[in-house]
């Protein structure tokens, strides 16, 4: 399907291309947000003209409030932009950026390299999305113990994973007992005002020596980012207070038209002290 898809439209197959020149080992990804995409789009009857017809209103968008942000250096929730995306344009943007987005490949390629070790792990997943975490955690484990939330899981994840423990709420409400071995949030920090109460949580529910795995975002003035990690030095300081070690920092830089953005994503391994 994704090949489909690429040769459709012209952009996102430049974009792959150059994708696949930065990142020689794409092909183990590639594959797998292949194999991905076609169960999801699937499951919600959707073919290739669809697929790129919800990708293309996300981009759209996407690119409003960017330039917007760099006339500005304001985030679209600061300027009272109300612009909603739903979940399916959203989901099926995000599945694709994994393979035309150098930072959320890097991302993907990440968590595709740490999931294996989660095996016979007690896993945390906050904040479902689109589910890419989940499709990791059950294509490369065999008896992970996972535990997802979300404030509403759609109906394909539902059936998708079945297996799992999905919890319609908030996080920030779950039992705080030592009940994970690893929680995982990605992409969801800058989508909270107060990302030093998800540490505090996760440290809660991590047993001891658990990691939290998360990601930050920077300069990326999406319609549904509350915050900007400008600052990461103060964000590893709230990782401090709330009682983790950084095992491991990585930066990814998203390219883009807009010379004047630095627009990047920061992957964390935090180790609970």
């Amino acid at each position: 399907m994704l090949n489909d898809i690429l040769a459709l439209d012209k952009r996102l197959a430049i974009a792959n291309r150059r994708l696949q020149m930065q990142f020689p080992d794409h092909v183990g990804i590639e594959q797998f947000i292949d194999e991905y995409l076609q169960t999801y789009a699937r499951f919600n009857r959707l073919d290739t003209k669809g697929i790129l017809a919800h990708n293309n209103h996300f981009a759209r968008t996407y690119a409003k409030h960017l330039e917007a942000f760099a006339e500005t250096g304001l985030y679209p929730c600061q300027t009272g932009d109300n612009t909603h995306i739903d979940r399916l344009c959203y989901d099926i943007a995000l599945i694709l950026s994994c393979v035309t987005s150098p930072a959320r490949y890097a991302i993907a390629r990440c968590l595709y390299d740490a999931v294996p070790a989660f095996d016979q792990r007690r896993v945390c997943v906050v904040g479902a999305g689109a589910g890419i975490e989940l499709a990791l955690l059950q294509r490369l484990t065999l008896r992970t113990d996972v535990t997802a939330f979300d404030f509403a899981f759609n109906d394909f994840l539902r059936s998708a994973f079945a297996d799992y423990t999905l919890r319609e709420t908030d996080f920030l409400d779950a039992d705080a007992t030592p009940s994970f071995d690893v929680v995982l949030a990605i992409e969801l920090l800058e989508h909270v005002e107060h990302h030093e109460k998800i540490l505090q949580k996760a440290w809660h529910c991590l047993t001891p020596g658990g990691q939290l795995l998360c990601t930050t975002a920077t300069n990326m003035p999406q319609f549904d980012h509350r915050y900007n990690f400008v600052d990461l030095d103060a964000f590893k300081d709230k990782v401090q207070a709330s009682g983790f070690t950084v095992l491991e920092h990585r930066t990814f830089h998203e390219p883009h038209t807009f010379h004047r953005i630095d627009s990047r994503n920061d992957w964390f391994v935090l180790e609970k002290r």
